[in-house]
């Protein structure tokens, strides 16, 4: 496997949470792709910085379900296993569609602009086939609910299993089909949580993370499928 590539860090930044933020970003994009070895030295040489900072940043990877620890071995971006995904997306539907409908009574207009603006800022991820640029945004999406859920646990556990989502959802993100559905059913929960109705908005994301649940196992299982875009658009934000 053809080595990893990294931009020297920046002098001015915090080194170890700016070497984190740095491997963090670049197995989330796809940069460091699942398989690839974390060889301390190496991200340590192109980054330009110590060893320390990197093993600690690492380590954090770890513990973030970002990275594998192996015995005698450098770490490696962990691969996408079927199982896992069905075991996630189990405790997902229900942690996430309980905390869709708590922040439905929580959110506030302050709160509902700046999902609004995170669709808006979507749909072009969507129209220009950004697949990073709609990881991005979906992971933002699912947060700033998770927010407003008013549970500090319940809003760290969502975080978490999101993060750990967000490789096998960059699989997804390249099917315009599952895009373009993902993004109706975002403004389907929006509108929900406009109208404070927190159990229509636990049923839209029960069933947004259940059609995720389908795309990803099918996309895992068959890597090599393309999705064909088969959604009209006929009811976006701004038509509903």
């Amino acid at each position: 496997m053809d080595k990893p590539t990294m931009e020297p860090m920046l002098g001015r930044e915090r080194i170890l949470d700016g070497v984190y933020s740095r491997l963090k970003e670049a197995i989330l994009s796809g940069k460091l792709r699942p398989g690839s070895r974390l060889s301390i030295p190496e991200l340590a040489r192109q980054l330009q910085v110590s060893r320390s900072p990197v093993r600690e940043a690492v380590r954090q990877l770890v513990s973030d379900g970002l990275a594998i620890d192996r015995p005698r071995q450098s770490p490696v971006v962990p691969l996408v296993e079927v199982a896992d995904l069905l075991e996630i997306h189990q405790v997902r539907e229900s942690l996430e569609g309980q905390a869709a409908g708590l922040a439905a009574v929580a959110f506030d207009s302050a709160g509902l602009e700046r999902l609004e603006a995170i669709l808006l800022e979507q749909e072009r991820m969507v129209t220009t086939k950004d697949v990073s640029g709609f990881s991005r945004t979906d992971f933002e999406f699912h947060t700033l609910i998770a927010e407003y859920c008013g549970n500090k646990r319940l809003e760290r556990f969502v975080v978490s299993l999101k993060s750990e989502m967000r490789l096998a959802l960059l699989l997804v993100a390249r099917s315009q089909e599952h895009t373009e559905r993902a993004f109706e059913e975002h403004w389907a929960i929006f509108h929900a949580l406009k109208a404070h109705d927190a159990a229509l908005a636990e049923q839209a994301m029960r069933e947004h993370i259940q059609n995720t649940r389908k795309t990803l196992t099918t996309r895992i299982v068959d890597p090599n499928q393309q999705g064909s875009s088969q959604t009209s658009g006929k009811h976006r934000g701004r038509s509903i």
